[in-house]
């Protein structure tokens, strides 16, 4: 935001119950998004989200949030202004459609992560990451590796007459691109419950992720519906299981939504 803008309207974007604040900054001449990230493994993500956005941008991708500054880490957390991207929240409008969508948005930010991967190797790619993947989840999250965004849902998606923008990147992770596929699977709807993919909506994530990949060859018959089912349970309970301490509404959420993706596989 340039030093000569004064916000004229400062607006809550999203709940108290959730895990960072954000706000809408209404300027004379523009719109931005203000998230404060918590200390600690968020405030690290979010001093490193601008490097990865211009990797990101370098490597093609440009479907995303571009974050514009952000504040030193202190006690309070780190605060991010980011530009603004026009539209609604996806889930809030999500159609059949919309897999097929967000599965060709994920292969091409897949293939700018690999990338990056590739020209800048693994321990400086590992360094533009918030979070780390959990190795419980090696046998059934399978798939080339790339920078996971980590949290990809319908509900960090935003949806506008131009297409799907990504948001949320703070749990983005070197992973098998299996784990955003699966990440899919469950979704917040305006109610706060979670919606599930049936099996034609998981056909239609894959298949739009696979017809989108340049080098399909590359995923040697990893993404299939079965894969994504498979990753998409194993990633839910392990979710559920780590929120039992905290957020037990949600965790019940989780199990639940690990056991209907489960049903798929019967």
């Amino acid at each position: 935001m340039a030093g000569a803008e004064t916000p004229l309207a400062l607006v809550p974007l999203n709940s108290d119950r959730d895990l960072s604040v954000v706000f809408r900054v209404d300027t004379a001449g523009a719109r931005y998004v203000l998230k404060r990230y918590a200390p600690g493994w968020q405030g690290v993500a979010a001093q490193s989200e601008m490097r990865f956005a211009q990797l990101a941008a370098a490597a093609g991708f440009n479907r995303l949030a571009k974050p514009i500054t952000a504040s030193p880490e202190s006690e309070a957390g780190v605060w991010v202004l980011y530009d603004y991207v026009p539209g609604s929240l996806a889930s809030e409008r999500w159609t059949a459609a919309c897999w097929q969508a967000a599965g060709e948005l994920l292969a091409s930010y897949h293939a700018a992560t690999a990338r990056i991967l590739d020209n800048h190797g693994r321990s400086i790619s590992s360094g533009l990451c918030g979070t780390a993947f959990d190795p419980s989840l090696h046998d059934e999250v399978v798939g080339p590796w790339v920078i996971a965004h980590g949290d990809y849902r319908a509900d960090n998606l935003i949806a506008s007459s131009s297409g799907l923008t990504m948001i949320d990147f703070e749990f983005r992770k070197l992973a098998p691109v299996t784990y955003d596929l699966a990440t899919m699977l469950a979704y917040r709807s305006r109610g706060g419950a979670f919606d599930i993919a049936s099996i034609a909506d998981i056909r239609s994530l894959v298949d739009g992720y696979i017809g989108a990949t340049r080098n399909p060859e590359r995923l040697a018959g990893t993404v299939t519906v079965r894969s994504v089912a498979r990753a998409g349970v194993a990633i839910y309970d392990l979710f559920g299981r780590g929120l039992q301490k905290g957020d037990n509404a949600l965790a019940t959420a989780c199990h639940v939504a690990s056991a209907s993706i489960a049903a798929h596989l019967v």
